[in-house]
């Protein structure tokens, strides 16, 4: 698998960009996300787009600080999910784009739970709780 720096669209952010410290951070954010390439090389054709480096200008402003946190965020809550359905399904792939709420009912589907209307939060509980208990308990 290429790393970032091994990437072309990467070296090219790092060689134009105006704004080589956001660049770098949100390079570094992609790293960590541990994408499979194809999805890592959407995300990074749709930044120099919206940087300006792509066909579609727009201004440079459009890619902040505040857009790079979300996506952080957005990133950690479904990574967090992936890890906390693991139990009940197993290693979860082809999720990448869903939204945390689809991995957690992905997730109790596979133990017969049905949760169509339940809230991101009361996914959560419910997923804990059915991990907890498929979970094996100590001999007293």
């Amino acid at each position: 698998m290429k790393t970032l720096s091994q990437n072309p669209i990467s070296a090219k952010a790092d060689k134009d960009d105006a704004r080589p410290d956001l660049t770098k951070q949100f390079l570094q954010t992609l790293e960590e996300m541990h994408l499979p390439p194809n999805k890592l090389e959407n995300l990074l054709q749709t930044a120099l787009k919206t940087l300006g480096k792509g066909e579609d200008s727009t201004p440079p402003s459009a890619l902040d600080e505040a857009n790079l946190d979300l996506l952080r965020q957005q990133c950690a809550e479904i990574q967090k999910a992936k890890e906390a359905v693991r139990p009940l399904a197993g290693q979860i792939f082809g999720m990448d784009s869903a939204s945390p709420e689809a991995i957690y009912r992905y997730g109790l589907s596979q133990v017969g739970v049905r949760a169509e209307k339940i809230n991101l939060e009361g996914l959560q509980a419910l997923t804990l709780r059915e991990v907890n208990a498929r979970a094996p308990h100590p001999k007293p």
